[in-house]
């Protein structure tokens, strides 16, 4: 759509040779244009419940609120809350050195470094041929020898840094980072609802992995098929839950998740049963937590848990509520930047090409296209000094709104 919206804006600007809007301008104005309506579905959805209780909205296809809930649905994003956690520190770093790997690639060899037994379960963060990986220590053979989870290193020469792991991650006085590019990969408009999971099924760490990067290993675990339909959440980094699906039974050391992103070890992770996602913790203000908190007749419980939100995190009640991916939010992102991506000719004009890696349709439904056209219209005019062309947007918006 973004293509024909912009042929479309060109083709009114150039009509009277207005002037000239740039790609870059043109993604500029398109991202606000997409913003403003955004944020109107709100007004215009709240406009449809004022008619809806005064019976002036209609039913079937004439219920505009029924359309608004669904376009204002497309951007729900459900997920797992990020918490705040211990940072790690690097206990070692060098550059692998001395005398030839091991055929095997297990091992990592360092001349001038002084390891020790303690290094074995923490992590080494190693860059191989331009990729950094976070690979398990599994065993101390000398000062200057350990052996890895993996059998990447047949060469020498790699920059290195061992983690030290540090105690499973827990929430920090349960706080809980609001949803961000972050942590969720979404800034949130609305924060809807927050959902606690009532018990953990299992927690442990990896111990190995496969290339496809799909599955949980432990061999220390004791998985059983009674696990498939439910959630693994999985800590990648100091900031980032990410929960997948278990989707098949291997062995009583090995399950199949729906994510491709397990592709080191030494990752901590929790099971949650799907059906214990049933309790929704309500919103209350500083105040009445305080005055909830002072009885144990009305303080929070798992059954019944609670909220506070303070700049950019959430407090959970009670503070048993602590583990990694047990606070699971609903919320409603922005849309994401619409980008309209060229290749440069021979004389120098831009021509569309949605093959580039940032390339970004719209992401609003296809009969916002004229609305979308008026609100670029009116930035085009300001941008180029042109009041006609700022004043031609301005009326098709005013027709169209008076049409709805």
């Amino acid at each position: 759509m973004i293509n024909s919206v912009r042929n479309t804006v060109l083709a009114i600007i150039n009509k009277n040779n207005y002037g000239y809007l740039s790609p870059n301008d043109f993604n500029l104005f398109a991202k606000q244009a997409q913003l403003d309506l955004f944020d109107e579905y709100f007004f215009q959805y709240n406009q449809q419940i004022n008619e809806e209780n005064a019976r002036l909205s209609g039913t079937g296809y004439a219920d505009l609120k029924k359309g608004y809930e669904e376009v204002i649905d497309m951007f729900s994003v459900t997920s797992s809350l990020a918490q705040t956690y211990t940072e790690q520190t690097t206990a070692a770093s060098g550059t692998t050195t001395g005398a030839a790997p091991l055929a095997a690639g297990n091992e990592l060899i360092d001349a001038n470094a002084t390891f020790t037994a303690a290094l074995v379960g923490d992590i080494i963060s190693i860059n191989v041929n331009g990729v950094t990986s976070k690979i398990l220590i599994t065993a101390f053979i000398g000062a200057t020898t350990l052996t890895i989870d993996s059998t990447t290193l047949l060469t020498l020469g790699h920059a290195y840094s061992i983690l030290k792991t540090t105690p499973a991650p827990q929430g920090v006085d349960s706080v809980y980072v609001m949803p961000s590019v972050a942590s969720t990969g979404f800034d949130y408009y609305l924060l809807n609802k927050v959902l606690i999971y009532s018990s953990v099924l299992q927690t442990s760490t990896t111990t190995s992995f496969v290339a496809a990067g799909n599955q949980i290993i432990n061999t220390n675990a004791a998985f059983t098929s009674a696990l498939v339909g439910d959630i693994v959440s999985i800590v990648f980094n100091n900031n980032v839950v990410t929960t997948a699906l278990i989707t098949g039974y291997t062995s009583a050391s090995t399950i199949t998740v729906d994510s491709t992103a397990i592709v080191f070890s030494g990752l901590k992770y929790n099971i949650y049963e799907s059906a214990n996602l049933i309790n929704e913790a309500e919103q209350v203000s500083h105040s009445k937590i305080t005055l909830l908190n002072s009885s144990a007749l009305t303080s929070p419980t798992l059954t019944y848990p609670a909220y506070t939100q303070e700049n950019n995190n959430i407090k959970i009640y009670p503070s048993t509520i602590n583990q990694q991916g047990q606070v699971v939010s609903q919320y409603i992102r922005y849309p994401q930047d619409p980008k309209w991506t060229y290749t440069t000719i021979s004389n120098g004009d831009p021509v569309f090409d949605q093959s580039q890696t940032d390339y970004q349709d719209f992401e609003l439904p296809i009969d916002d296209g004229n609305d979308l056209v008026s609100k670029i219209l009116q930035y085009a005019g300001i941008s180029i000094r042109e009041g006609d062309v700022f004043k031609f947007g301005q009326v098709e918006e005013q027709t169209q709104n008076q049409e709805q």
